[in-house]
């Protein structure tokens, strides 16, 4: 059986432009997932920033309040920030959010005020950690599909070169 040169530079050309379609798709879906996950954790930092701009007038209600009232003005702090914390969480797998410290529990009966602000500042520092090595990851992951993108595409660009290159050479079959 004889095989056609041609034919097998026109098959090693399709071979390359499914390796460039390939990298596109490849390098357009990981980038999607990389945009999605990066908007989830501004969106829940945003939401964060949001209620920690309450922490002020939660501040000067304590300031200007009697010192009774000091304890309950701290709950209701420490609830909207719970509030926050509960958004700034969401972007984290169920594995990061188990390593977190316990939220305070600012509705039970047995109630601290200064180790409840202890706790939800132990917190805020742990989902910030956490938040902070999955931005990482995600650029690290989009660092490599560049450059397996950028792999992929020279590849396929590089056969397609060399077909058109080899029917240049190849002599005609007339």
């Amino acid at each position: 059986m004889h095989v056609n040169g041609r034919a097998v530079l026109d098959f090693v050309s399709i071979v390359g432009a499914v390796i460039l379609f390939g990298a596109w798709a490849f390098q357009q879906t990981s980038l999607n997932q990389a945009n999605k996950a990066t908007q989830n954790l501004h969106s829940a930092e945003t939401s964060f920033e949001t209620y920690q701009s309450n922490n002020t007038i939660f501040n000067a209600l304590n300031a200007a309040a009697p010192p009774a009232a000091s304890s309950e003005i701290r709950r209701f702090q420490i609830i909207n920030y719970e509030y926050a914390l509960t958004r700034l969480e969401k972007p984290l797998s169920a594995e990061e959010q188990a390593q977190l410290p316990a939220a305070p529990r600012p509705l039970d009966g047995d109630w601290n005020a200064l180790e409840a602000m202890n706790n939800v500042q132990k917190r805020i520092e742990a989902i910030q950690a956490a938040l902070s090595r999955r931005k990482q990851e995600i650029a690290e992951n989009s660092a490599s599909t560049n450059r397996t993108f950028l792999i992929l595409y020279a590849a396929g660009s590089l056969l397609i070169l060399a077909v058109n290159i080899g029917k240049i050479l190849l002599p005609s079959s007339e």
